[in-house]
């Protein structure tokens, strides 16, 4: 069935080729050739009146019939046929042209042609629109058989995974398993009309997981959400697992089960939901004893600023909202985290609600790091019109930036539910004096945003601003209490922790903690070597990794010479030159490295000395580390034995001894050139030696003057080529 199936879609995709090519011709405007099939068809009288002779008995042949058929006719105006349809016209002007086709004007004419142009366009559509439905209904029956075979597999799974998107799909099998149990997991982000669509027969038992106190289903139209006063008739973004949590008018909420205990957050951030929207959450006892963030005083804080937001371009037009101030203030507190040393890849993230800021803050962190997206926040950026930075990327970024860490995520808040990280920094971005929040005016955000922290939470943004949403106006409140909310970062210095350290500019990062300690030099000894450390303060790893800059004050066992590189440096092999230096052949060598003479018996010998070559007894001058008794030798002495040709042998007595596979010599071929004088001529052979072979023919131009040959053959002189070549023979006359 599947191989009728898929024979019969090849065909038809052949036939709609066909089809698809008539139109495309018609459209180009060479309707001739399209043209004469239909009139051999559908209209025979006129078209056989394309093919007779003409008055004087000719048949115009080459070139397009039809073209010339329109242009032959005369210009005229068309006659009143007011009573007459288009159809009826058409009909009139058809019967003519079976009577008579030459009697038409020009005008009919073309009408006719665009007539029957019509009739092939609209035959033509009919018919591709019938392969068409063939060919689904083809591919109907494959799927069917497909679908079959995925059931059947199907059958011997314990759990089956799928996403709504698939169930749908894949419905009418899912629906043939009848499947008693279904296991919806963050159905809270799943549009109700998706979550029908697995209400499917059978099914006994449906278990829906989530929490509609965060994000809801994302939608394209935001007139039809719950956020648009117009969309509150429609609530679009509202999933059946809040509709049915919450209840509604004429339908109570049904009972829930929730958990209440939570493994992520220390109970400094868990607080800030626990007061606004879970009054029963708990900590567990492995929450309560997460380290401090290093670094930094506070494992929460607000910093508070009144740095307005960016205002919309020259066109009037805002792609989507950023603020500066609050790229370069998260651009630096990364950095003073990575210097601690302390965070891979996977402990910090950078949260933002907008896309425009998130573009920002991806130009400004490239330059160090190596940022990661989501597909949805990539898919999103691109809708919105930002190009993707890639300038440092690449080979073109110094190495240097990624000693630390290598990655850095980067996500809107719409698109990191579900995640998590040890440090979240969060940039608010707006900043207005309209108060205008935005995006961050709904709890479900809200809740999103602070409850993906593990070990600390550091919110960027003006709080001003949303003194107006309850649920930020509680947090503030919240932080206030503990005295996490302020104009300045807080830093802590590994080493002196006593020493204060206010950061409120995104520059006074690099004043008051440009290693990620503070300005004070480093009061401790370096591990490998015992300098005092010369930089500013630093984290312990970056004190490891540090290089001593001092003079290297190692001696070395095996000699007595100064190491010339810094201390922080290996001090390798010793290349201090030394001269006079006794090799063991008793010769001595000048300008060898000190580390060579440990092994002196691997220093080579330059000194040229007499050596006898076994094998042949020659002597010959040479190296004096050259082992002449090594069977890679070749003696380098002139061969210069007589060949058979009678010339010196050009090679060397190694080669040509080595060459023989026996105690036998075998020279190379001869290279000297010929010379030997031919008996045709007075030119020498200039060919390589050939002994045993006859020259060849000589290519040069004769030089024999051929007036005999003239006149032997009693012929003008101007018909004697006198550019011949040597070897022409000339032909014997007879007298």
């Amino acid at each position: 069935m599947i191989a009728q199936s898929l024979g019969g879609l090849d065909d038809l995709h052949k036939s709609m080729g066909n089809v698809l090519a008539t139109l495309h011709k018609i459209h180009k405007g060479s309707p001739w050739f399209i043209l004469e099939r239909h009139l051999q068809q559908r209209n025979p009288g006129v078209h056989s009146k394309f093919h007779m002779e003409d008055a004087e008995g000719f048949i115009t042949v080459g070139g397009d019939p039809l073209t010339t058929w329109i242009s032959r006719g005369k210009e005229s105006p068309l006659p009143n046929r007011d009573g007459l349809t288009h159809e009826e016209l058409i009909v009139e002007i058809s019967q003519r042209a079976e009577r008579d086709i030459e009697s038409l004007p020009r005008n009919e004419r073309q009408m006719l042609v665009d007539h029957w142009l019509e009739q092939i366009r609209q035959n033509t559509s009919e018919k591709l629109v019938q392969q068409i439905s063939d060919a689904e209904e083809f591919r109907d029956r494959v799927n069917t058989v497909h679908d079959e075979i995925n059931r059947r597999m199907l059958l011997n799974a314990d759990v089956i995974g799928i996403t709504t998107t698939g169930l749908a799909k894949h419905i009418s099998t899912l629906r043939r398993l009848r499947s008693k149990v279904i296991v919806c997991e963050e159905a809270a982000e799943v549009l109700e009309a998706h979550m029908i669509s697995a209400l499917m027969p059978g099914v006994e038992h449906f278990i829906q997981i989530g929490d509609h106190d965060q994000l809801r289903p994302q939608i394209k139209n935001y007139s039809l959400s719950l956020e648009n006063e117009k969309g509150m008739r429609y609530q679009l973004d509202r999933s059946q697992f809040e509709r049915l949590a919450v209840g509604q008018p004429g339908c109570p909420a049904i009972p829930i089960a929730q958990l209440n205990v939570q493994r992520r957050m220390r109970p400094a951030i868990s607080t800030l939901i626990r007061k606004t929207i879970y009054p029963r959450l708990e900590d567990h006892d492995s929450v309560k004893s997460l380290p401090d963030v290093v670094g930094i005083r506070e494992n929460v804080f607000w910093l508070n600023h009144d740095n307005m937001e960016d205002e919309s371009n020259d066109d009037g037009r805002l792609k989507s909202h950023s603020n500066a101030w609050e790229v370069d203030m998260t651009k630096s507190l990364v950095r003073h985290f990575v210097r601690q040393g302390l965070y891979n890849s996977t402990d910090i993230a950078v949260l933002t609600p907008y896309a425009g800021q998130l573009q920002s803050l991806r130009a400004a962190l490239l330059k160090d790091f190596e940022i990661v997206l989501s597909d949805r926040d990539e898919d999103a950026l691109a809708k919105s019109g930002f190009e993707v930075v890639e300038e440092y990327a690449g080979a073109n970024r110094p190495l240097q930036k990624k000693q630390l860490i290598e990655t850095l995520r980067l996500a809107t808040v719409d698109n990191f539910q579900g995640e998590e990280a040890k440090i979240i920094i969060v940039s608010l971005v707006r900043s207005n004096k309209e108060r205008k929040v935005g995006f961050l005016r709904t709890k479900n955000r809200i809740n999103v945003l602070v409850s993906r922290a593990q070990h600390g939470l550091y919110l960027i943004g003006n709080a001003d601003t949303y003194c107006n949403i309850p649920m930020w106006v509680g947090i503030r409140r919240q932080l206030e209490d503990y005295n996490a909310v302020g104009r300045a970062f807080n830093l802590c210095c590994p080493r002196h922790s006593d020493t204060p350290i206010q950061c409120a500019e995104p520059d006074d990062f690099l004043k008051y903690s440009p290693e990620g300690g503070c300005q004070l030099t480093c009061d401790q000894r370096l591990n490998h070597c015992g300098h005092r450390c010369p930089a500013k303060c630093h984290s312990e790893q970056m004190h490891e990794a540090f290089v001593c800059a001092q003079p290297c004050p190692r001696i070395r066992s095996t000699c007595a010479h100064l190491c010339p590189k810094l201390c922080g440096e290996s001090c390798g092999p010793c290349q201090t030159v030394l001269d006079g230096i006794l090799l063991p052949c008793g010769h001595s060598k000048d300008r060898v490295p000190c580390f060579r003479i440990l092994d002196r018996s691997d220093i080579k010998c330059t000194v040229l000395v007499q050596k006898k070559v076994r094998g042949c007894d020659h002597n010959v001058e040479i190296e004096c580390a050259t082992d002449v008794n090594s069977e890679k030798f070749l003696c380098p002495v002139p061969c210069r034995q007589i060949l058979e040709c009678g010339h010196q042998c050009a090679g060397t007595c190694g080669a040509c001894r080595k060459q023989a596979d026996s105690d036998a010599i075998l020279h190379a071929p001869c290279r000297v050139v010929c010379n030997r004088p031919r008996n045709t001529c007075s030119h020498d052979c200039v060919k390589k030696c050939h002994v045993g072979q006859p020259c060849e023919q000589c290519d040069k131009r004769c030089e024999v003057w051929l007036r005999e040959a003239i006149s032997a053959f009693r012929t003008d002189c101007t018909n004697i080529d006198l550019g011949a070549l040597c070897s022409f023979t000339l032909p014997v006359v007879l007298s």
